[in-house]
């Protein structure tokens, strides 16, 4: 496969895509789905709940590979989950996370860092690890599908979804 450079262009499937430009700040609106696999039915069994999920994130690239962010996401749904056999609910539950990104290849990110899920209810701590990749619609703006996970001590939370990213600030070339 053949290297491109800035933004060139480079046909994979039929599809044409571009290599956007790299700046320094990302703002980001997220829509998405979330699946909680132990959440409790009425009649106390275990069953998976599936439930959207938005949210808002920024970055800051300390270079063309780094950078480190906030993340701010809002589970649209009420759910109760078995916590060391107290059941404890669950009731649009806010996920606040410092993460870290690494990017190394152009458009595909790793990121990870530690959070908290607030809740009424109760708070629970929170480990998020995902994968987005990025692809470069025009002036700015790129959108980026992105899979997560959010491991809590009694459960885990699974997310499938998108991401509207804008970039602005100084470019790196």
């Amino acid at each position: 496969m053949a290297q491109y450079e800035h933004g060139s262009h480079h046909d994979v499937s039929g599809l044409l895509l571009e290599k956007g430009p790299i700046c320094r700040h990302t703002l980001s609106f997220y829509q998405g789905f979330a699946v909680v696999g132990d959440a409790i039915e009425e009649n106390d069994q275990k069953d998976t709940e599936v439930f959207p999920t938005f949210g808002l994130s920024y970055q800051y690239k300390f270079n063309k590979k780094w950078g480190l962010g906030l993340l701010w996401e809002m589970e649209l749904a009420k759910y109760i989950i078995d916590d060391n056999s107290v059941p404890v609910f669950r009731d649009h539950v806010f996920l606040l996370a410092l993460t870290g990104y690494w990017e190394p290849i152009h458009g595909l990110e790793f990121f990870g860092g530690p959070g908290i899920e607030l809740e009424k209810h109760k708070n629970f701590a929170a480990l998020l690890l995902g994968v987005e990749y990025n692809l470069y619609v025009a002036n700015g703006w790129f959108m980026a599908p992105e899979i997560a996970v959010s491991i809590k001590e009694p459960f885990t939370t699974y997310m499938i979804g998108y991401k509207f990213n804008k970039i602005f600030g100084k470019r790196y070339h």
